[in-house]
Formats: C-alpha cells, sequence, structure tokens
C-alpha cells in the first residue's frame, strides 16, 4: 500500500501549512513567565517535535514555504494545537529541568569547614544578600568562625557585601555609591578554604 500523498490537494499551495519559524510569537507567548527574553532554539525544538510525533502526525517532506512566508519543515493546520499543547505539557517542563539541574550544577557550594580562619574577610563588617534562609544561616556561621560582624543592610562602615545568586539590586547600588567591595560568592569561598 502506498503512502498518502500529503500535497494531493494541490503539491505547491502550502500557505497554510504551519512552521516553527513562522510561529514564533505565538511559542514565545506560549512560554512560562520564567523563560522571557529566551532565545529558543527553533532547530532543537523541531527536532525533538518530530522524533516525538513524526509517526502521528504527517509533515512536508522537504522545507516548504508556510504561513508568514516562512520555509521550513511545515505541518498541516490542524496539528498546530497539538504542538502547543507539547509545548506546555512537556518541552517546557523539562526545559525548566534542565535548566535548573545546570544551575544546581554550576553553583558554588557553601564549604562545611573554614580553612583559612585568617583570611581578608577575618574580623571585618560583613553583609550577605542574595541568598536562601537556609544558605543565610550556612554564611553567618562562616561569618561567625571568621570573627565576622554580620550586618542586615549596607552601612557606611561596611567592609564587605558578600552576593548569592540571586543579589538585591538595591544593597548593590548602595555598596558602589558607598564604594564598598563586592564579592561574588564563588570568590568568597576561594578565600575562605585556601589552604597555605
Amino acid at each position: 500500500m502506498s503512502e498518502p500523498d500529503l500535497f494531493a490537494a494541490d503539491p505547491r499551495d502550502t500557505s497554510s501549512w504551519w512552521n516553527i519559524d513562522g510561529i514564533y510569537r505565538e511559542i514565545e507567548n506560549a512560554a512560562p513567565a520564567s523563560l522571557a527574553g529566551m532565545d529558543f532554539n527553533l532547530s532543537q525544538m523541531g527536532k525533538d517535535w518530530r522524533a516525538r510525533y513524526a509517526a502521528a502526525f504527517p509533515m512536508s517532506p522537504e522545507p516548504v514555504k508556510g504561513i508568514n512566508g516562512t520555509w521550513g519543515y511545515s505541518y498541516p493546520p490542524e496539528t498546530k494545537d497539538a504542538f502547543l499543547a507539547w509545548l506546555q505539557t512537556d518541552y517546557w517542563p523539562s526545559l525548566l529541568d534542565r535548566i535548573d539541574a545546570k544551575k544546581e550544577k554550576n553553583a558554588p557550594r557553601l564549604p562545611d569547614a573554614v580553612t583559612a580562619a585568617d583570611c581578608v574577610f577575618a574580623g571585618k563588617k560583613i553583609c550577605f544578600t542574595g541568598f536562601s534562609s537556609e544558605e543565610k544561616e550556612t554564611v553567618r556561621g562562616i561569618a561567625a568562625r571568621l570573627g565576622c560582624e554580620t550586618k542586615s543592610d549596607v552601612t557606611a562602615d561596611l567592609d564587605y557585601l558578600v552576593c548569592g545568586a540571586k543579589p538585591g539590586p538595591a544593597k548593590i547600588d548602595r555598596a558602589i555609591d558607598r564604594k564598598i567591595c563586592i564579592v561574588p560568592l564563588d570568590a568568597f569561598i576561594r578565600r575562605i578554604t585556601a589552604k597555605k
């Protein structure tokens, strides 16, 4: 039995067919707020969609000109809702999981022990910003072992503002205005764990 001709009605008329480039704005609008402003890898998105649903949904055997005059592997109009539903239920959650896993893997780890108690931060006034409640408890414990005075805000006599993953913009602005040294978390960790 021969395969059905996807273009049986008119092999040249695919103007109502959709492709991923042609509905980019709809893809952006369908994305979760946490992905706003991200440039999506449309090529990979298309490959994932085809790998998952090629057998279920017909597609053009080669790139054709579809809606909005864009070229690409195109699909009949009735499959677009299924594609947008797939984004919501499968693609976006999977993408968010991959992003979270990458952040987790690359995030600096707070040390269990301070090995450089005489480091540059010892005995200084420090403010921490951008840490979760659990992390804040850990960094305050580290500061105590270093003999530091921990401040809750950026005061004029502060020595260092140590920044975690999500630092407060207002604290950073005040530190810049007052010429207070701003220290990223990874630099803080390197100093307090340096071996002589």
